[in-house]
């Protein structure tokens, strides 16, 4: 994805802004439960319409999900990382109607703010943004 540079006197949208993923860990392979995956749609006027924008996906990392696999760590201790894609919907789709749970490859990450909602809402996480994925 591009890396557009911003003025220090342009307004500040985090919401819009990559973080230097060179700062962060960031997986080869996730492990997806589909079956929790949830269609973000695109807005006109204010106003949800059908189309889809991206989907929201919840995964663990590899080396995470072999220790749950061999009972060294507990599937309720571990925190998802939370990707949203923007592409590969066919793929993503057809592993939702099967409720699938496979490792995938995500495509040109990147690291973005998070918007958390509650009492104290604000962009209070972490999120990988990617462009697509593929199942391996």
């Amino acid at each position: 994805m591009a890396n557009n540079k911003m003025k220090l006197t342009s307004e500040l949208s985090l919401k819009e802004m990559a973080l230097d993923s060179s700062q962060f860990y960031i997986p080869k392979k996730v492990k997806i439960d589909f079956s929790q995956a949830r269609p973000k749609n695109k807005y006109k006027d204010g106003k949800a319409t059908d189309a889809v924008e991206s989907y929201m996906l919840n995964g663990i990392d590899e080396r995470t999900a072999s220790a749950v696999e061999q009972s060294l760590i507990d599937m309720e201790d571990v925190k998802h990382i939370t990707i949203e894609v923007l592409g590969s919907f066919d793929v993503i789709e057809s592993a939702m109607e099967g409720s699938q749970l496979a490792f995938v490859e995500l495509l040109d990450t990147r690291v973005m703010a998070q918007w958390i909602d509650g009492r104290n809402a604000g962009y209070k996480g972490l999120k990988l943004v990617a462009s697509g994925l593929k199942l391996v």
